[in-house]
């Protein structure tokens, strides 16, 4: 699993994304297949006043900012209410 940011967020930024080594496939739900070859590395995130530094590959995303993955969301000790649509870091 990786952690994806929604790429008319980062057009927003100045930050530069770098280029990985491999290039891979990315197939969601909600778009086609999307190649991908770049990450933004060590971006500073700012999730209810928890600040962290991570790895983030932009997707063309339409209904989302961000995508985490469980493992990241265990790691921080995350709980989802989904009935209030909130998550607690």
């Amino acid at each position: 699993m990786h952690l994806f940011i929604a790429r008319k967020i980062m057009g927003k930024h100045r930050e530069k994304p770098s280029k990985t080594y491999k290039r891979f496939i990315n197939s969601t739900l909600l778009e086609e297949d999307e190649n991908v070859n770049h990450v933004y590395r060590g971006l500073r995130v700012s999730i209810g006043g928890c600040e962290m530094k991570i790895d983030l590959i932009p997707l063309k995303l339409h209904n989302f900012d961000l995508i985490l993955e469980m493992d990241w969301l265990s790691r921080y000790r995350a709980r989802m209410d989904c009935f209030a649509k909130m998550v607690t870091l």
